[in-house]
């Protein structure tokens, strides 16, 4: 009897080696292995790949409309080299083949609304806005505490936000302020003075006129004046004048009778004309005076006589 029992005893004990062996065989080889999942967009493969062992790629997904960009892992493209030392789970990356647009949000922080602008990837904000807003200087957008450069290319969603700095506003009445502004025509016609606003330029006047001379300008601090200069101050502009050429000509007339004689004297397209006073039939010669002017006319093209008045 005590033969059979430890018998009997010594099967049971070798039964339960032989399973906690099989056990242990069993789990070891589980802990050798590895789950890898394969995620396309919700559609899911699952493989097991033996520790230190690679995962063999798979064949790229097709998705109308898209282009495959590969596998991630955790935000990176896996590399399929890389031995297996846990349980994974892989991304498929898709790139749109539709041109990509990101919208620029503007915030104008109390001002007139702006609206959103939708801005192709690489691209820049062509159109900048500029929003306005009551006692407010707009001083320009913002990206965070950062002001924006324009020059940016956009390749994502943005939000902009205007940035103001307050006007100060004086509570005194506003006063404004005239200059007088005269004009000296040194002997010519009389040209009215003005009154000019501060800060607003001279209305340029007719020219004036003087016998006997040409008019050049008006002149300031001996410079010729801008018209387009604001006034701040009492001013006085001064014309400059040219004085016309004055001639005489040379005649020899040798008729029996006076008279008057207007002459023409062309000189480069240009006509002057006077009257010149001839006692005739003397046989003697008028000679030039003095041309008041320095230079003097040259290349007289025609002397015409017009009038002859006969002694009564």
């Amino acid at each position: 009897m005590d033969n059979k029992k430890i018998g009997i005893r010594v099967l049971i004990v070798s039964l339960i080696v032989i399973i906690i062996g099989a056990m242990l065989i069993l789990f070891s080889k589980e802990d050798n292995k590895y789950k890898i999942t394969f995620n396309n967009d919700g559609d899911i493969t699952e493989v097991m790949v033996n520790k230190n062992e690679t995962v063999s790629k798979p064949q790229d997904p097709v998705r109308e409309g898209y282009t495959f960009e590969g596998w991630y892992y955790n935000g990176e493209k896996f590399d399929f080299t890389m031995q297996i030392t846990e349980d994974m789970v892989l991304e498929a990356r898709w790139t749109n083949n539709a041109s990509t647009k990101w919208v620029v949000t503007f915030n104008s922080n109390g001002g007139n609304k702006i609206e959103s602008l939708n801005v192709e990837d690489g691209k820049t904000i062509i159109d900048i806005p500029r929003p306005k807003k009551s006692g407010y200087k707009f001083i320009g957008w913002y990206n965070g505490k950062t002001k924006f450069n324009f020059k940016t290319t956009i390749t994502g969603n943005i939000t902009l936000t205007a940035k103001w700095e307050k006007i100060e506003v004086s509570d005194e009445p506003v006063i404004k302020k005239n200059y007088n502004v005269t004009f000296d025509t040194d002997g010519g016609s009389v040209v009215e003075a003005q009154k000019v606003e501060a800060g607003t330029p001279v209305i340029k006047p007719e020219d004036p006129t003087k016998e006997g001379w040409d008019f050049i300008g008006w002149y300031y601090d001996d410079a010729e004046y801008d018209f387009n200069t604001v006034v701040n101050g009492n001013i006085t502009l001064i014309a400059k004048w040219k004085l016309k050429d004055i001639i005489t000509y040379e005649i020899e007339k040798t008729d029996s009778y006076v008279g008057q004689i207007k002459i023409f004297v062309y000189k480069n397209t240009d006509k002057i004309d006077g009257l010149v006073d001839i006692t005739l039939n003397t046989g003697e010669i008028i000679k030039d005076k003095q041309i008041s002017k320095d230079g003097y006319i040259t290349n007289i093209h025609k002397i015409k006589e017009i009038t002859n008045v006969r002694e009564s």
